[in-house]
């Protein structure tokens, strides 16, 4: 999902990191070792000023496993600061919003 929106040059990839600030896990049902695969949905929850939450949900077609919810902080490792949400990383975002 976010290799896309990724820059190819380390020095602005250390200036446009995210960074985990929470993580919420509900499990739902045991997912047992198994050969079938199962589906994990990422989609954007929340995205504004340098908060982005994604929230997760690993399933197959029969019943959900486990639910998620990651609350990252748009970051600069080179300042060590949060730093807000760029307008081209919004547009990016927005294809993967929730309603």
């Amino acid at each position: 999902m976010f290799h896309a929106m990724l820059p190819t040059d380390e020095a602005e990839r250390r200036r446009r990191a995210f960074v985990v600030g929470r993580s919420v896990v509900d499990y739902r049902a045991p997912l047992l070792y198994r050969e079938e695969s199962v589906d994990v949905d990422v989609r954007v929850v929340r995205c504004r000023g340098a908060r982005l939450e994604l929230g997760y949900e690993i399933r197959d077609t029969d019943r959900v496993y486990a639910e998620a919810l990651i609350t990252m902080a748009a970051y600069d490792l080179e300042t060590g600061r949060p730093r807000r949400i760029s307008q081209p990383e919004l547009d990016f975002l927005a294809r993967y919003m929730t309603d």
